[in-house]
């Protein structure tokens, strides 16, 4: 019996309907993704160094500022998890504690502050009037920190209102960026001393710095690419079928593992082995339905990566670069003690965000004053303490807390569509952080970007509240 067209008529509407509805989610999430992958772009592309590069500073700011207005206006429309406001919450907090350190004090109550009676005394002898203060030594400094502050927060936030669709397409961005940094890396090493296609004056020419200056960063990104690629494995709409995205996914490991390598950075080196064995296991949890001899390639290849790894690791010139640093005599643990003892003067609020480089010639000793001069301490953890007092030290806990949590979620959490992508960017965080505490990765605009897009990968994407 023929059904009435009446009848149907109400299925065609609601069919109609649904059209409309994926249609404008779509668009939506267009809309909403746009502004994370062009600030990904954007900082990976101009922001490998902080300092002598304004204009890339600019740039990573201006499209921070791009993404983190509509995230922030969304954010009335979505429900989120606890994990994803406990990280904002965290993430307000540091801004307003660096925003507290430009806030002008008395001067009976700037000068009782730790380390500030002798500036005060210094201050008098020429002249100067008793003007209300701020905590930070230097106010300018710490004003670049608060800017600094737009990408990572402008991507955290932005990424996190993405769902898995627009999410897998940020990880294909930065991978297709990491393959271009990869290859004009290895131009880099092709010029030899001639500095040819190095994007900083202070680079170190014949190294593969790739878009960065420093091949530490360079490292650390192609590390980081290590693990966006293991994210390509989950069961997402990407232009490559599920049977062909092993092949890839392994070869793209194995190609940013010898582009670490090569940047001879012992930091990158010493992370890469284990970075290669946890992303093995992201990449085994989800390849059960392979044939047998791919799986078996898989754990062969990883394999083949760390011996790599630590045949490199045989040449001793990079141990004589971790305690030596190419300051003469004056090697990173000498360093470390001097930064200290003058972290201890400033507590327990801290000199300022941004403050390092002046803090520490003040107190340099006269026999290790030399041609270079140190603008990090090569431990963001101390550096953090000293410029940030222990109220930084509080808010790190915190971060490291949450990351634990987080990550304990990713891997051992209900069950999720883009598990793969949450464990990776469990991965690609811990790495920068563990990296962190021999080198500033997160001093430089394309990692504090890298990072926060992985933080926001480790959360579910937030559900869209429902109307009144």
């Amino acid at each position: 019996m023929n059904q009435s067209p009446l009848a149907s008529a109400p299925v065609a509407e609601r069919s109609i309907e649904l059209i409309e509805n994926e249609q404008s989610a779509f668009v939506r999430g267009l809309l909403f993704s746009v502004p994370p992958l062009l600030l990904l772009l954007g900082a990976l592309l101009f922001g490998g160094a902080r300092r002598l590069n304004p204009i890339g500073l600019m740039v990573a700011e201006g499209l921070g500022v791009l993404a983190l207005v509509p995230a922030v206006l969304r954010f009335r429309d979505l429900v989120f998890s606890r994990l994803a406001i406990s990280a904002i919450v965290v993430l307000a907090l540091a801004t307003a504690l660096v925003l507290l350190q430009l806030v002008p004090l008395p001067p009976e109550l700037w000068k009782g502050l730790p380390a500030r009676q002798a500036l005060a005394t210094a201050v008098g002898l020429i002249g100067l009037p008793n003007h209300w203060r701020p905590v930070t030594l230097a106010p300018d400094e710490t004003q670049g920190s608060v800017l600094f502050l737009l990408a990572p927060a402008g991507m955290f936030l932005g990424c996190l209102q993405c769902h898995a669709r627009e999410r897998q397409w940020l990880v294909l961005a930065a991978i297709c960026v990491a393959l271009l940094s990869l290859v004009v890396g290895a131009v880099q090493m092709a010029g030899g001393a001639g500095g040819h296609a190095q994007f900083y004056s202070n680079a170190t020419s014949g190294v593969p710095n790739g878009f960065f200056a420093n091949r530490n960063h360079q490292a650390a990104f192609m590390i980081a690419a290590v693990g966006l690629s293991a994210a390509l494995v989950g069961r997402y709409e990407l232009p490559l079928s599920l049977e062909r995205r092993p092949y890839v996914t392994v070869a793209l490991m194995l190609v940013f593992a010898v582009s670490a390598a090569a940047t001879l950075s012992l930091a990158g080196l010493l992370l890469l082995g284990p970075v290669l064995v946890v992303a093995t296991v992201i990449l085994q949890g989800r390849l059960s339905s392979l044939n047998p001899r791919v799986r078996l390639a898989i754990p062969v290849v990883t394999a083949i990566g760390v011996a790599a790894v630590f045949i490199v690791l045989q040449f001793g010139a990079h141990i004589d670069r971790f305690v030596d640093n190419g300051m003469g005599a004056l090697g990173r643990a000498q360093v470390m003690t001097n930064v200290v003892a003058a972290g201890r003067t400033f507590q327990p609020v801290g000199s300022g965000l941004g403050t390092f480089d002046m803090v520490y010639r003040s107190v340099e000793p006269l026999d290790q004053i030399g041609p270079e001069y140190l603008n990090h301490v090569h431990n963001d953890y101390v550096e953090l303490w000293l410029e940030g007092g222990w109220p930084a030290v509080t808010l790190i806990a915190a971060a490291l807390l949450w990351w634990g949590f987080g990550a304990y979620a990713a891997w051992f959490g209900p069950s999720r569509a883009d598990a793969a992508m949450a464990r990776s960017g469990s991965l690609i965080t811990a790495a920068l952080l563990i990296q962190s505490a021999f080198d500033y990765p997160l001093r430089t605009p394309a990692l504090a970007v890298v990072f926060a897009f992985a933080c926001a990968l480790m959360l579910p994407s937030p559900l869209i509240r429902a109307p009144d």
